[in-house]
């Protein structure tokens, strides 16, 4: 699991801080700030490229776990995988039929997909950002216009 990602809720909260600090348009030196874009879409692309393979790795960790959940709930494991995974065996018969019940209301599910919304809401609000940033030449543009119009040249 990357590091980064562990608190995903601060790292939202930090990322969201950064771009504050990080989206103003400085309307008095545009050259930097057009020079600062490539610099800002790297740094958030790097974000950006971690959270969604996390995104991944959760998603497949889930998968997994699924599996091994509906065979747990089926009675279809064996001891040494229940030992492995710390779980006692399933005593009670379950039906297929009653089966995705007992799975959304398991523990583990429900965490990996609390863990999986989290990650994703970090690859939204990135895939936000990465947006605005792809976007700044426009404003930059548009600046300049309003500014050649204000002062009354073309």
């Amino acid at each position: 699991m990357n590091p980064i990602f562990e608190d995903t809720m601060s790292i939202l909260e930090t990322l969201e801080k950064m771009w504050t600090e990080d989206s103003p348009i400085n309307q008095t030196d545009l050259t930097d700030t057009t020079l600062a874009t490539v610099k800002l879409h790297s740094k958030y692309m790097k974000y950006y490229n971690a959270a969604k393979l996390q995104l991944k790795r959760l998603e497949s960790d889930k998968d997994k776990l699924l599996l091994l959940k509906t065979d747990y709930y089926l009675g279809n494991l064996d001891h040494q995988t229940l030992k492995d995974n710390n779980w006692s065996p399933n005593k009670r018969v379950i039906l297929k039929t009653d089966l995705p019940l007992h799975m959304n209301a398991d523990n583990e599910i429900i965490a990996a997909n609390l863990k999986i919304a989290e990650v994703t809401q970090v690859v939204t609000f990135l895939d936000s950002v990465i947006r605005s940033i792809n976007n700044r030449g426009f404003h930059i543009k548009n600046i300049l216009d309003y500014e050649k119009f204000i002062n009354g040249t073309n």
